[in-house]
């Protein structure tokens, strides 16, 4: 919560941002941020997941000092709340994102634990119902995204997909699934990728689609993009 950036998003005319007046620290000083550049993977970057450090730098003594300096920060966000939703034109979204049992809900209870309740929501992400299947695979989190002066939670907020070039099964070939592969970013766009892959010439190409597919489990159903570029 140190940073000063603001977000804008059209569509729902929510601004986002982290609202932390006091330099990236707590009124006590103590910094808690951690140094995320030793773990991060750049694009085309091979890695040695047993040479990779997966451990940071203590950031308090004891378990002790660490309840008070969780202390100081909880009423910290109780303060900050507060003029968060006393200025209305703002809303927080909190994101927490990891595999079963890593511990997302324990961060949230300790340190969401000061907030108002009036002004917080959390909402969980679980398996995609039939109703999320049948929308883009953002649909269900847009609608959850907080108002302005309040604090969202999202617990597991964005299930896994991934790209696969897709073709039906006829009588003389069987059902191809291929994952596709990207290949570098499409000129002119920030968020927008070219992926490849490579398939069997015996198949005219109107016979393959690509598809953006949940990668979750129990979740079989692929969801067609019409934002994919496919590239022939």
């Amino acid at each position: 919560m140190n940073t000063k950036a603001r977000n804008s998003t059209r569509q729902t005319g929510i601004q986002i941002a982290a609202l932390w007046p006091h330099g990236g620290k707590p009124v006590d000083g103590t910094d808690m941020k951690i140094q995320i550049k030793p773990f991060r993977v750049r694009e085309g970057e091979r890695v040695k997941l047993k040479k990779w450090p997966t451990k940071i730098k203590p950031l308090y003594k004891s378990k002790e000092d660490y309840r008070a300096i969780l202390e100081t920060h909880i009423k910290e966000l109780s303060t900050q709340q507060s003029l968060l939703y006393a200025d209305n034109r703002y809303a927080l979204l909190l994101i927490f994102q990891a595999m079963d049992a890593a511990g997302k809900g324990g961060a949230i209870k300790h340190v969401m634990s000061g907030v108002n309740p009036q002004g917080c929501q959390v909402f969980s992400f679980k398996h995609p119902s039939a109703t999320d299947l049948e929308h883009d695979f953002l649909w269900r989190t847009t609608r959850c995204l907080p108002e302005r002066g309040r604090i969202g939670i999202f617990n597991r907020s964005y299930y896994e997909v991934r790209l696969e070039l897709y073709a039906d099964g006829d009588d003389d070939h069987p059902v191809l699934r291929q994952e596709m592969t990207r290949l570098r970013q499409l000129v002119g766009s920030i968020n927008g990728y070219v992926y490849g892959a490579s398939a069997p010439a015996t198949r005219s190409a109107r016979d393959y689609t690509p598809r953006l597919v949940p990668n979750f489990p129990r979740v079989a159903v692929p969801l067609e993009s019409n934002q994919i570029l496919w590239q022939r």
